[in-house]
């Protein structure tokens, strides 16, 4: 029986069949983390127990630090691993083990407030380029992964109107629309990978945090994503179908976890009810 390491790596490509390539390297960069945990990457693909598995989330949460949604990533990167493994009959069944449970409680969206301190912060750290991708994700509600294909395998339209990206988280082609501020701070990044640097762009993210929003674990970069899709939501009065045609989601469940509600909006369409 070869080993889970020996398994993963050699089927990572029909493990994850239909995923990006960055997908791809960040399931099995979780799969690494894995691997080196004791030597569970040397182990028989049929040789784990769910107890093996619950220490090695254990370490996440309680030595890394890792929250229980981050967690739950890593789960899910190991439950494709040993479906796949039943599926190629190496394994009988897989390992039964249990998932975090995290509380039902959305993540949030940027005040205008935190916008404008972003903002000043990014662009008085001597690291502008950042404050342009903070500009793209609030504007066009991408992914950080979307926005680094951007001037390598995505492309500005001739127009200058949508930035098509010919490959998504999952899978699927789209054309984002961009408004001016998006497409300047897009013009001005080039080739993003040229210029992104995943230590500083991540340690600035958390010197902010300290700044503005001290002991938040929901002030990251993703929650651009949210931010964007509120607004349309609340200020702009745009459905979620197409909501969720702009951010790449396949079902309007998912697209429901990105809305959040602001009170003064409910308020407004109420008193527009005038019944």
């Amino acid at each position: 029986m070869e080993t889970i390491r020996e398994f993963t790596h050699a089927e990572k490509r029909n493990i994850w069949e239909g995923s990006s390539d960055r997908h791809i390297a960040e399931s099995m960069s979780k799969m690494q983390k894995f691997f080196e945990f004791q030597k569970y990457g040397d182990k028989p693909l049929d040789s784990f127990k769910p107890r093996q598995i619950h220490v090695f989330f254990n370490f996440l949460e309680d030595d890394l630090g890792l929250s229980l949604s981050t967690v739950n990533r890593y789960a899910a990167a190991l439950s494709s691993v040993f479906k796949h493994g039943v599926k190629e009959e190496l394994i009988s069944h897989a390992p039964d083990f249990n998932w975090k449970k995290v509380k039902s409680e959305r993540p949030r969206y940027f005040t205008d407030k935190e916008i404008e301190n972003l903002y000043w912060f990014f662009n008085n750290s001597g690291e502008t380029w950042v404050a342009d991708i903070f500009t793209v994700g609030l504007n066009t509600g991408m992914r950080l992964g979307e926005i680094l294909q951007a001037g390598d395998t995505a492309f500005i339209s001739s127009s200058k109107k949508f930035l098509h990206l010919p490959k998504t988280k999952n899978g699927d082609a789209r054309d984002v629309p961009l408004n001016r501020k998006a497409l300047e701070a897009l013009q001005r990044l080039g080739r993003v990978k040229s210029v992104y640097n995943h230590h500083k762009f991540y340690d600035l993210w958390h010197e902010a945090r300290d700044r503005f929003a001290k002991g938040d674990p929901n002030f990251v970069f993703h929650i651009c994503r949210h931010t964007c899709a509120s607004r349309m939501a609340n200020e702009h009065k745009v459905n979620t179908l197409i909501i969720g045609k702009i951010l790449g989601h396949r079902s309007q469940a998912t697209t429901a976890k990105y809305v959040h509600e602001n009170k003064d909006a409910l308020l407004d369409i109420v008193e527009n009810l005038a019944l």
